[in-house]
């Protein structure tokens, strides 16, 4: 269900069989044990989540995801894997990842994004902090978190978690303009290119609050 080449040094990282053709460059790989890239439904980010509740070990996890096309669905799946095992999920939504590091900081709570970073479209991904927006990797849980995934069987909680759906944009735009003095930067001019990425999003939305005064 979850092939064990997914948990990397710093995230996790696979193949979303759905989206590869026959132009991709995976084309007749996703089932090749000895490709750098593993595959990895839906039902296998549900088990990953099931895992993260165990591993977390905490009532709330944050989630967010990015713009790829598998990213909404994984969502869905993760946090119905983290609601099985009674957690309650607070859904983001459309987010950058640092948006989801500051959710983790600001409310100390575990948090997950869901994004391949830079990576082509087939891929998809989980970046993973504890509470504090500490960084899970390699050294800091990610064999722990592994084992549990593979190895552990999960009964469910007789309660499941609650799920709520929150944007944090605004609270984020207001974090990041309170970094700086506006007064001391003006006149200016601002540039951004998001690269296709929800950086994007949030660039658009501090440039609106910059041209409000």
């Amino acid at each position: 269900m979850v092939d064990p080449r997914v948990f990397r040094t710093y995230d996790i990282r696979a193949v979303v069989p759905a989206l590869v053709d026959e132009n991709s460059i995976y084309h007749g790989k996703v089932d090749s044990t000895d490709s750098f890239q593993a595959p990895l439904e839906e039902e296998g980010v549900r088990r990953i989540g099931q895992g993260l509740a165990r591993f977390f070990a905490a009532r709330e996890v944050a989630v967010g995801h990015d713009a790829r096309l598998a990213s909404p669905a994984w969502r869905d799946a993760l946090a119905e894997g983290l609601r099985s095992e009674g957690v309650d999920v607070l859904d983001l939504g459309l987010t950058s990842t640092d948006m989801v590091y500051y959710a983790s900081g600001r409310y100390q709570v575990p948090g997950v994004q869901i994004t391949a970073s830079h990576c082509t479209r087939e891929l998809n991904g989980m970046k993973i902090v504890r509470a504090g927006a500490h960084v899970v990797g390699r050294g800091s849980g990610m064999e722990e978190l592994a084992r549990l995934v593979l190895e552990e069987e999960f009964t469910g909680s007789a309660r499941p978690g609650r799920l709520e759906r929150r944007s944090l944009l605004d609270e984020y735009v207001d974090h990041v303009l309170g970094l700086v003095d506006l007064t001391e930067m003006r006149p200016m001019r601002m540039a951004a290119d998001a690269g296709n990425g929800v950086g994007g999003v949030v660039a658009e939305a501090i440039a609106a609050r910059i041209r409000e005064g």
